[in-house]
C-alpha cells in the first residue's frame, strides 16, 4: 500500500510538472531543440577538454536536461534548463568559491562546441526548473486561474537571465506585451517604466563572459588540484550551515574542527556585483 501511494504522488506530480513546463515554454518564443543531450566522446556534443599546467589533457563530461534556442535577426541566443527535485537557485558567491559551476559548465559545453562557434550564439539563461505538485492554499471562491496563477508562481524557474528587456520578453510575451510587471516564468521582473528592475536575477552580455572565462580558470585549477593529489579535509561553512551537516561520509572524514589542522573555509556573503567585480579582477590577472 505503501508502493501503490508513493506511485500515485509520483504520477500527480509528473502531470503537474508536464502542464507547467507546457505553459512555460508556450509563455515564450524560445523553443526547447534538444533533451537530455550529452556532451562526451561519441555523444552529441564533445567533451570539455582542460589542459593542464603540465601538458596533461582532461576531459568533462555531463548530461544537459533540456538546451532551447531562439533565432533574433543574424543573432542566436541558447538558454540551458536543469530539472530538479528540490528548491535551487544560483548564488554567485557560491559560483565565485567554485561550489556552483554546473549549469556554466553546460553553457561553456555548448556555446565552445564546433556545431556552434561559426554562429553568433549568446547565452540568454542558466535556469533550474523544479519539478513538484505543490499545496496551494484554496477556497471555494478561487478562481482556477488564480489557483495556476499561484502554482506557476511556486514553479517559477531560478537561475540567472540575461539583463536584456527584448531578450526577458522572448522569454516571457506577458511582460513584453505589458500584461504583468513581474514574470511567472523566469526571475526577471519590469518596473513601470518598462526597464529590467532590481529585482530581476540576471547579468548583462558582459558580465556573462566574465562568469564564463572565470569558471574555466576555477574548473582548471580544481583539476590542478585533484591530479597533484590535493585530498585536504575543508569543507565549507556559510550562513545557511555546512558542507558536513548532511554529509553521508562523515563517519569516515571525521573531521573536527577542534582538532588543530581541521577548519572550516569561511563563506562570506557578497553582493552579486561585488562577486562579479572579484571575478574580472582575477579573470584580468590571469590574462596578463
Amino acid at each position: 500500500e505503501r508502493y501503490k501511494y508513493l506511485a500515485y504522488r509520483l504520477k500527480k506530480m509528473l502531470i503537474s510538472a508536464i502542464s507547467i513546463i507546457s505553459m512555460q515554454i508556450k509563455q515564450g518564443n524560445f523553443e526547447p531543440v534538444d533533451y537530455e543531450v550529452s556532451f562526451r566522446k561519441h555523444g552529441k556534443y564533445p567533451p570539455i577538454k582542460i589542459t593542464l599546467n603540465d601538458g596533461e589533457e582532461i576531459t568533462l563530461v555531463g548530461q544537459i536536461d533540456r538546451i532551447d534556442e531562439l533565432d533574433k535577426g543574424d543573432e542566436k541566443y541558447i538558454r540551458i534548463i536543469d530539472y530538479k527535485s528540490g528548491d535551487k537557485s544560483i548564488n554567485l558567491t557560491e559560483v565565485y568559491y567554485g561550489l556552483q559551476l554546473q549549469l556554466l559548465v553546460y553553457l561553456d559545453a555548448i556555446i565552445d562546441s564546433d556545431r556552434y562557434k561559426k554562429q553568433n550564439l549568446k547565452p540568454a539563461a542558466i535556469l533550474y526548473n523544479r519539478i513538484d505538485n505543490p499545496i496551494i492554499k484554496s477556497s471555494e471562491n478561487k478562481k482556477d486561474a488564480v489557483i495556476t496563477e499561484e502554482i506557476m508562481k511556486k514553479l517559477r524557474m531560478n537561475g540567472l537571465v540575461l539583463k536584456d528587456v527584448g531578450i526577458i520578453g522572448e522569454m516571457d510575451m506577458s511582460l513584453r506585451d505589458g500584461e504583468r510587471k513581474t514574470s511567472l516564468v523566469i526571475p526577471a521582473s519590469l518596473d513601470k517604466n518598462g526597464n529590467i528592475s532590481r529585482y530581476t536575477k540576471g547579468v548583462t552580455d558582459e558580465e556573462f563572459s566574465t562568469l564564463r572565462e572565470y569558471v574555466k580558470h576555477e574548473v582548471k585549477e580544481l583539476c590542478e588540484r585533484m591530479v597533484g593529489g590535493d585530498i585536504g579535509i575543508v569543507p565549507c561553512k556559510s550562513k545557511n550551515g555546512t558542507s558536513c551537516d548532511f554529509c553521508i561520509y562523515s563517519s569516515i572524514c571525521q573531521f573536527d574542527p577542534s582538532i588543530k589542522g581541521n577548519a572550516y573555509t569561511i563563506l562570506n556573503d557578497k553582493s552579486d556585483e561585488e562577486v562579479i567585480k572579484l571575478m574580472e579582477k582575477e579573470v584580468n590577472s590571469e590574462r596578463d
